[in-house]
């Protein structure tokens, strides 16, 4: 089990990510993860991976990457 960042952001919920590199995440290729950050009270759970389309298992979004760095962080573009 492992947690790949853990994000502290002022004011915002602390922020755990695990990055696959998975084209289909499924609830079997995250069980582990979403078991751990259970255990972590107020945090926001994402993984990064390379699907097409965001999905939910429980507590933990499921993003594509580009999506998912600037909905988290931001667009800095401007």
């Amino acid at each position: 089990m492992e947690i790949d960042l853990v994000v502290e952001r002022p004011g915002l919920p602390l922020l755990c990510i695990a990055i696959k590199s998975s084209r289909d995440i499924r609830p079997k290729d995250i069980a582990s993860f979403k078991q751990l950050t259970a255990d972590i009270p107020q945090c926001e759970v994402v993984v990064l991976s390379q699907d097409k389309y965001a999905k939910k298992f429980d507590h933990v979004r499921v993003l594509p990457r580009k999506q998912a760095l600037i909905e988290l962080f931001g667009d800095n573009k401007s």
